[in-house]
């Protein structure tokens, strides 16, 4: 099996033992091939939505990503009917997205907000 090495910050590092412990996982090996395998399955069932979707999205973000934010939200705001944002904490932000319009543009604004900087998740949920 290879050996892949990445770096983590200690937040991420302390947040992925607890759940390696709390989910009975024999390593932090095992746990990561078990995120990673979720992040594929994901992947996978949204490369396969076509046509005209409803859905929602989730997305929780650092309070100074909302200018990266703001403007994925720009770029695809044909397939956004409702948003609103929210302060966490002082430090996050939450922003919910009530979207319908073709897959393959939701598909793409919830992978550009996913993988944007600042950004702790984002989450689709095809309704």
């Amino acid at each position: 099996m290879p050996i892949v090495s990445l770096s983590l910050t200690e937040n991420i590092l302390s947040q992925m033992d607890r759940v390696r412990d709390e989910m009975g996982f024999s390593g932090r090996s095992d746990a990561v091939r078990a995120g990673i395998r979720l992040l594929v399955a994901e992947h996978e069932q949204r490369k396969a939505l076509k046509g005209t979707i409803d859905a929602t999205l989730v997305v929780v973000h650092e309070e100074g990503a909302s200018d990266d934010v703001a403007r994925v939200r720009h770029e695809h705001r044909k397939v956004i009917r409702t948003q609103l944002h929210d302060h966490l904490d002082s430090h996050m932000c939450v922003e919910i997205f009530m979207l319908r319009g073709d897959a393959r543009e939701v598909r793409g604004l919830a992978q550009e907000l996913s993988a944007a900087k600042g950004v702790a998740r984002a989450s689709l949920q095809v309704l």
